[in-house]
């Protein structure tokens, strides 16, 4: 069974080089909105950085087998499994619920 009826939700997103939007856990991007990474809640003051961000997770593209969006919940750092599109840009989150 494919996951287009899947529900994705909200994801935060910071983009390298920028100040952390707020806490909790954060997905860092690269200029076209690809995963880095993760941020971990308190980490950092100033602009994220590769240095600071935790690998992790493995990604899951919409319409793809269910098996891969729970792949990608457990396997991440923050338990939020990220969803992207055709180009690899992050669009949302799933859980593993």
């Amino acid at each position: 069974m494919d996951s287009d009826r899947l529900p994705v939700h909200e994801l935060a997103m910071v983009r390298l080089g920028d100040p952390p939007p707020g806490d909790g856990w954060l997905l860092a991007v690269d200029d076209d909105g690809r995963p880095r990474g993760w941020l971990e809640p308190g980490t950092g003051d100033g602009a994220v950085t590769e240095e600071q961000l935790r690998a992790g997770g493995s990604l899951h593209r919409r319409g793809a087998p269910m098996r891969g969006a729970l792949d990608a919940a457990l396997s991440s750092p923050s338990g939020l499994g990220v969803v992207v599109d055709g180009r690899g840009a992050a669009v949302g989150t799933v859980v593993a619920e």
